[in-house]
């Protein structure tokens, strides 16, 4: 209906059969669809998106796998169907958590390894918040000893998450939390109560660069294999073999 508004001007009113919207929308610049702005507009050029039919043809998959459920939210759009981003999460499979964990080749009980394999396992839950376009506003971890007993920590925010460091900072305060007296073996992070992620303006250049940074990160192991690129905190021999190129690329 905006659309119809804007390209009918001056008296503002055109109706479009839902037969004629490729016809009549097609060819323009995929900025004019309400929705989509700028930043993910050129993300969609650079993938030889720059009409509404470019959108239109191209595979539902690979916009998914690009900008998770945003992708489908985008091609409802270009064929004029917009139900609401968050209607689409209502009536699609809802995720109720993303998490990892890790069972250490050694028992562990230097203060150091502890936080590496935490900020390992924060990014790899960052990484799937990113792909899946969620934020989560509860952070979850479990310790489990040598002798296989163990505890868990769940704890609930009033505002979303998505970054590697806003979990890493929570997940570590939980786990060091607690008076460790035996060796760990395994430790676990997930986070639930997912929400669509919404990008919202910061005071802090520091935010506005972590989360360019791990973007771009992504779309390099994206094609290269997971942690090709990483922190140099996890620049470790114990961390080597959890690099896994794609099919194709040579390890």
């Amino acid at each position: 209906a905006k659309i119809a508004c804007e390209i009918s001007k001056p008296d503002g009113l055109r109706e479009i059969k839902k037969s004629e919207i490729e016809q009549v929308i097609g060819s323009l610049e995929i900025e004019h669809i309400p929705g989509i702005g700028e930043r993910n507009a050129e993300r969609l050029k650079s993938m030889g998106i720059r009409t509404v039919r470019d959108l239109l043809l191209y595979p539902e998959e690979l916009l998914c796998r690009r900008f998770g459920v945003r992708g489908l939210w985008y091609k409802n759009l270009a064929r004029g169907e917009d139900a609401g981003f968050f209607t689409l999460l209502e009536d699609g499979p809802q995720i109720k958590s993303i998490g990892h964990s890790e069972t250490f080749p050694r028992d562990i009980f230097d203060i150091e390894d502890i936080k590496k394999y935490t900020l390992y396992l924060s990014e790899k839950v960052a990484r799937r918040l990113r792909c899946k376009n969620l934020a989560a506003k509860g952070v979850s971890i479990y310790v489990r000893y040598f002798d296989f007993s163990g505890y868990s920590i769940s704890k609930t925010y009033s505002y979303p998450l998505h970054t590697s460091g806003d979990i890493y900072k929570r997940a570590l305060s939980m786990i060091f939390g607690v008076n460790h007296s035996k060796p760990i073996r395994l430790i676990g992070i997930s986070v639930f109560n997912l929400v669509p992620y919404i990008k919202q303006l910061s005071f802090y250049v520091e935010d506005e660069r972590e989360e360019l940074l791990a973007r771009v990160v992504d779309e390099i192991n994206d094609r290269y294999g997971d942690f090709t690129v990483r922190r140099a905190r996890l620049v470790s021999s114990i961390f080597k073999h959890n690099v896994i190129p794609p099919r194709g690329i040579p390890r």
